[in-house]
């Protein structure tokens, strides 16, 4: 969804009188559409969450790609809809496709610090969030973040900031780091605890 920010806000009224007839798809495209440029106000959020409630067990991969998306952005830590996404995940029969696997990496490492609880040891039976990890094998064993970067040293821009850096600066950062193969940091300094 393509807009400007005044276009979001005009719009909010019409989406809150087309909520009920929402499907979940849909609702969750409207949710990240918001979220991900931080427009409409907290009251209009409460309401798509309090309708995306009850269809999350409907929503696919695309769905919960979105939703996830929208979630982490807003920095929510409501447990139940989590719950309620992660076992509508373990719950898909599908294998995770390869172009929605980026959220789903991303909500395990927001999950295992806002619900540590839910990792806990990882026995033989495994736990609720091992169940939804293994749902990623497939996309983890072909996804490679390094591939979104690829060939970022022939970009003038990082050239040039590279050369300020260390010719006018007298800084050496160690170049592109990769972290937990989701993103990559393209100048660190260890030291420091910096990453750009």
């Amino acid at each position: 969804m393509v807009a400007r920010d005044k276009t979001f806000v005009h719009l909010e009224s019409y989406i809150q009188k087309r909520l009920p007839d929402m499907t979940a798809r849909e609702l969750s495209h409207v949710m990240y559409a918001y979220s991900v440029r931080s427009a409409g106000n907290p009251e209009f959020h409460s309401a798509l969450l309090k309708h995306m409630e009850p269809l999350v067990t409907r929503l696919d991969y695309p769905g919960l790609h979105n939703l996830i998306y929208s979630l982490m952005f807003r920095s929510n830590t409501d447990e139940g809809i989590w719950r309620n996404i992660v076992q509508t995940t373990v719950d898909q029969t599908d294998v995770l496709p390869l172009m929605y696997y980026k959220p789903f990496k991303a909500s395990m490492l927001y999950l295992q610090h806002h619900f540590p609880e839910w990792d806990g040891d990882r026995e033989v039976f495994g736990t609720f969030l091992s169940d939804y990890q293994d749902k990623f094998w497939h996309a983890e064993k072909y996804f490679n973040v390094i591939k979104l970067d690829d060939e970022y040293h022939k970009n003038s821009s990082y050239v040039d900031f590279r050369a300020f850096l260390t010719g006018h600066c007298n800084v050496y950062p160690t170049p592109f780091v990769t972290v937990h193969n989701l993103f990559n940091l393209h100048f660190v300094f260890y030291s420091q605890k910096i990453g750009i």
